[in-house]
């Protein structure tokens, strides 16, 4: 055998072995530095208490003078979210990767409730007998939400998982709605002599700031730029305030914190580098 056809042999083994042992080759773990954008989709609850104060006054025509009172209602706001995010992650170490991430939620979270009180008020009324009821129709809602929170994850399955904390900012706009409806009634033998309503409608809403917690996991998609992701926050927004309304009677609706609860899964493009 010459040793052209020896060198051509010896040639066409060299490269059948590099290609069985380039995909004999374990596979490069993912690096999971870089940026990423995506979209999710889920459901939450939360938890709202409200009082609503009527303020006393007097009804002249039949020298009737109402006492006023107060009806407190808690408000279990729940519904579809959907929204945006975008972030950045950096491998801090072999196993630890770090990052920030911003997300925009719509929401569809609303709750609503009647609520009521009533009495006698004989001593001031120039009838035989008189007495008061005074209702509250309110709604609560959480129009939609926004975080910025930081991220540490711990990876795990040949880095193709990434198991997180999360905490930061929140901020979202809260709204509280609704009517109240005050009923005087005298009566004489017996008989029902007046029968006086007032309805006093009232609206406010406030975009207020908090704080959001929670944990998540997050997967590759094959070898592909894709990801999915399943996350739990808890968010904490402070009060927003309280309005007045009305003037005969003064209404005087407040709000305490909005809690929420959000469960959503979702899916991420990796802009970073992939093997």
């Amino acid at each position: 055998m010459s040793r052209v056809r020896l060198g051509l042999l010896a040639s066409t083994a060299l490269i059948v072995l590099g290609g069985q042992s380039a995909e004999a080759a374990p596979p490069v773990p993912y690096d999971w530095t870089g940026f990423y954008a995506g979209g999710n989709l889920g459901y939450s609850w939360g938890n709202l208490n409200t009082t609503t104060s009527v303020s006393p006054f007097f009804y002249d025509p039949f020298f009737y003078s109402f006492p006023g009172g107060a009806i407190s209602n808690q408000l279990h706001p729940d519904g579809w979210i959907g929204g945006v995010q975008i972030g950045y992650n950096r491998r801090i170490a072999p196993q630890w990767v770090a990052g920030i991430e911003s997300d925009w939620q719509w929401s569809g979270e609303t709750s609503s409730r009647h609520s009521n009180f009533g009495g006698f008020n004989d001593p001031t009324c120039s009838f035989e007998f008189c007495n008061f009821t005074s209702g509250t129709d309110i709604t609560a809602k959480l129009s939609w939400f926004a975080t910025i929170r930081g991220r540490l994850g711990f990876l795990v399955l040949n880095d193709n998982v990434l198991l997180y904390g999360t905490g930061g900012f929140a901020f979202g706009e809260v709204s509280v709605s609704g009517v109240n409806t005050t009923t005087l009634l005298g009566i004489t033998p017996g008989i029902p002599i007046f029968a006086a309503t007032f309805q006093t409608p009232f609206s406010y809403s406030s975009i207020t700031p908090g704080y959001v917690i929670g944990a998540g996991a997050e997967g590759r998609v094959g070898t592909s730029r894709w990801t999915w992701k399943v996350e739990y926050l808890y968010m904490d927004l402070v009060s927003i305030g309280s309005g007045s309304f009305g003037l005969n009677p003064l209404i005087t609706v407040n709000s305490g914190r909005f809690t929420d609860n959000i469960l959503r899964v979702g899916f991420n493009y990796q802009f970073g580098p992939v093997p």
